[in-house]
């Protein structure tokens, strides 16, 4: 009875698991069941999106910021590697330098000693020649030495005096160039552990929460604010093109009012921002969004922007992805063709506005083709009949423009720092997919 029971069991266990499909029946059940679907990548973001007015932009600008720190680290690595292989292609230029200097000296010497006993009984030539040789000099440069410079010449030792001096500023050109680049290295190894321990830092607090983590992250941002206060104070010249070219500068404050004071005098003082599109725009007219086409203006205009600054760096980064991902296991966006009309604008401004337009147009119709029908356009869209989406989209197009010239400061007095400015050449060595 018992035999039955334990038997039963078995039979309806056995029965349950072949109706729910959990026995193999045959190959074909086993490699159904070892398929897995592979979860989608995230592919990298190599330009900033357009975000309009009302976007939900949290996933994709996280996935922007994703992508830039990816690439930021790739190139960095990448930079330091580059740099170690510089620092010994200069040791060994200095060593070989080093080295043919000594060895010409030595020829020379040997040629003056040869020209002094070339007339006396039991010279030897084949001596000679072998001394020559033995120098490291090649044939064909100890022929030259011997053919420009005469032997028991003045001529020849104030040649050598001369070379010993191009040699030694050569040598010393070469040993500033390495302790530059080690300076370089050593100051990139430092931003590298600093962005890594901050980097571990964020991920504790925001993954699993860690309380201490997140005092940590506090303490170093704190320690580091004021680190860059005190510098600001003693040498203001120091990070005033910084932040001329910057649009946000870290600063500490407290429940005091008047540190919201000081703090704006401080970014007065670093001239915050005069370099950057926040410069060139009418402040007052560019975030007083009355209208839609204002709003829609300064937001085209400052992606434009944003976009410019990535440029410089961006074939840099692609080549680091390369070099860091050399299977190509990670994917990455192709390049908007609006890219290629930003590369090259002027600064934007009341003159370059047209420029500026066309690249808005461009991007505005490929990042959101169906602009026109977003509830902000309702009323240029009862004017016109429902089929006719060409002529409402350049309505609503030239309003921009028209708004872009209401933003637009003028032409800048002094001139503008353009080390942060692409050049239109740079993007032919852009690397498209």
């Amino acid at each position: 009875m018992n035999n039955g029971m334990v038997g039963g069991g078995m039979a309806r266990r056995a029965d349950h698991r072949v109706e729910s499909g959990r026995v193999r029946a045959g190959p074909k059940a086993s490699r159904r069941r070892k398929r897995r679907v592979k979860p989608q990548r995230e592919r990298l973001l190599l330009h900033y999106p357009l975000f309009l007015p009302g976007d939900n932009k949290a996933a994709r600008h996280q996935q922007f910021l994703r992508s830039y720190i990816q690439l930021g680290q790739w190139m960095l690595e990448v930079r330091e590697r580059e740099f170690k292989k510089r620092v010994a292609a200069l040791r060994k230029r200095e060593s070989e330098a080093r080295r043919k200097h000594s060895a010409t000296r030595s020829a020379i010497e040997i040629l003056f000693d040869v020209a002094k006993r070339l007339d006396q009984p039991g010279f030897n030539a084949d001596e000679s020649r072998q001394r020559l040789l033995a120098t490291g000099l090649s044939r064909e440069e100890l022929l030259t030495l011997f053919d420009q410079w005469s032997a028991a010449s003045t001529q020849a030792e104030n040649t050598v005096d001369s070379g010993d001096t191009c040699i030694s500023h050569d040598t010393e050109k070469l040993r500033a160039a390495a302790r530059q680049t080690r300076r370089d290295l050593k100051h990139l190894r430092h931003e590298n552990v600093v962005s890594d321990a901050v980097g571990r830092l964020f991920d504790a607090a925001m993954k699993r929460s860690d309380e201490a983590a997140a005092k940590a992250l506090h303490g170093a941002a704190q320690f580091a604010c004021g680190l860059l206060s005190f510098l600001e104070r003693q040498k203001p010249e120091l990070l005033r093109p910084l932040a001329r070219i910057s649009e946000k500068w870290p600063v500490l404050t407290g429940l005091d009012p008047a540190d919201a004071d000081a703090a704006q005098a401080k970014l007065k003082r670093l001239q915050l921002g005069a370099d950057t599109i926040q410069g060139r725009l009418r402040t007052e007219r560019a975030f007083r969004e009355s209208t839609p086409a204002r709003a829609y203006a300064r937001i085209l205009v400052e992606t434009i922007w944003t976009n410019r600054l990535l440029i410089p760096e961006l074939s840099e980064k692609l080549r680091a992805m390369q070099i860091m991902d050399s299977e190509a296991t990670i994917d990455f966006e192709d390049i908007p063709p609006w890219f290629k009309l930003i590369a090259g604008l002027p600064l934007f401004s009341t003159a370059s506005v047209p420029l500026w337009a066309k690249a808005a147009r461009e991007m505005l119709r490929a990042e959101s083709p169906d602009f026109h029908t977003r509830p902000e356009w309702s009323s240029v869209r009862r004017a016109f009949s429902p089929h006719e989406k060409g002529r409402v989209q350049n309505k609503i197009l030239d309003k921009i423009t028209s708004a872009m010239r209401t933003i637009a400061r003028g032409e800048p007095g002094e001139p503008v720092t353009q080390s942060s400015l692409p050049n239109s050449g740079n993007f032919l060595r852009i690397r498209q997919k």
